[in-house]
């Protein structure tokens, strides 16, 4: 089968020419997920992100839940979101949307809005396409 003029072979499928295809723990120092204990919500405070939170490119805030000082102390020890970070969904019917921790966020994540990749922000080029790659890759993995 030929390829089209842009796009190359690799051992995931077909690609743009300029991607490279490596492992997540090649390019990221921390991969973690978050917290497995159902957090105490609470009216305000912290952000608590979830799956729902997490969209392709941005981090949507206009329904998220909260948790106070205590149990946002407790849940960073397990997973800390930096600035960079690429948030991953992992459930429901938006499994596999990424985006990226932005400048200002102060946050802990539930099971569901996880995985977190540390320091790889810097390396990932925020395309749809590739929001896509990563959704159908999870997705594939997932149903087999």
């Amino acid at each position: 089968m030929e390829v089209k003029a842009g796009y190359k072979r690799s051992d995931v499928g077909v690609i743009p020419k300029d991607w490279d295809v490596c492992n997540l723990a090649s390019i990221s120092s921390k991969i973690t997920d978050g917290d497995h204990l159902t957090p105490k919500r609470v009216r305000e405070g912290y952000y608590l992100l979830s799956a729902r939170n997490v969209r392709d490119g941005c981090i949507d805030l206009s329904d998220v839940d909260y948790v106070g000082f205590d149990e946002y102390k407790r849940m960073r020890q397990r997973c800390a979101p930096q600035v960079g970070d690429l948030l991953i969904s992992c459930s429901g019917h938006g499994l596999g949307r990424v985006s990226i921790v932005p400048e200002g966020l102060e946050c802990v994540l539930v099971r569901s809005a996880a995985p977190s990749l540390s320091n790889i922000g810097c390396r990932v080029h925020m395309h749809k396409t590739r929001f896509q790659l990563v959704r159908v890759l999870l997705r594939s993995q997932t149903s087999s």
